[in-house]
């Protein structure tokens, strides 16, 4: 007995979208099937690429006494950028 790669999925759909994956699997020359395939593997790896990026945390300069330090544009500019 051959198992089969592929599992069956079922959704339900807009009308229009349906028509227009209807039309744009036929002007490409593929089945709807491998249409849907290609769209979900390129929705999932861009799902997956924006997950992987981390939020930096905001630099913060320690002093003694939080608060206190008079920094001006110029000055921040200095500390982060050298």
């Amino acid at each position: 007995m051959q198992v089969s790669k592929h599992a069956a999925l079922n959704a339900r759909v807009p009308v229009a979208l349906k028509r227009e994956l209807d039309i744009i699997a036929a002007q490409q020359g593929i089945s709807k099937q491998d249409a849907v395939v290609e769209a979900l593997q390129l929705w999932l790896k861009a799902k997956e690429s924006k997950d992987r990026r981390k939020r930096l945390p905001p630099p913060v300069i320690r002093t003694g006494r939080p608060g206190t330090l008079d920094l001006t544009n110029e000055k921040i500019d200095a500390i982060l950028f050298g």
